[in-house]
């Protein structure tokens, strides 16, 4: 199993735009091969920075759901040059 922490910084202004299409994404991911657990927390310090929490048995099926179209457009162009600060352990 990989355990995934990734934070992204959005564009000033697009975070409630983020936060209303969740609902949608979230299951999506979910439901996604090899998904183990999949959320994300707001940031109380800092309302431009979400922290995703992902954990998936396969490294490669988290890298293969970052380049597909739908999760592209969810944050695209809403977060500043995607810079993912990701944090993986394998166990």
């Amino acid at each position: 199993m990989c355990k995934f922490i990734v934070a992204l910084r959005l564009q000033p202004g697009a975070r409630e735009e983020i936060l209303a299409r969740a609902p949608e994404a979230h299951p999506e991911t979910q439901a996604r091969p090899r998904c183990i657990a999949y959320d994300f927390i707001t940031c109380s310090d800092d309302p431009d920075r979400l922290i995703f929490v992902e954990s998936w048995r396969r490294k490669q099926r988290h890298e293969r759901r970052l380049k597909q179209d739908s999760t592209v457009d969810f944050y695209k162009p809403k977060h500043l040059p995607l810079r993912f600060e990701t944090t993986n352990a394998e166990l």
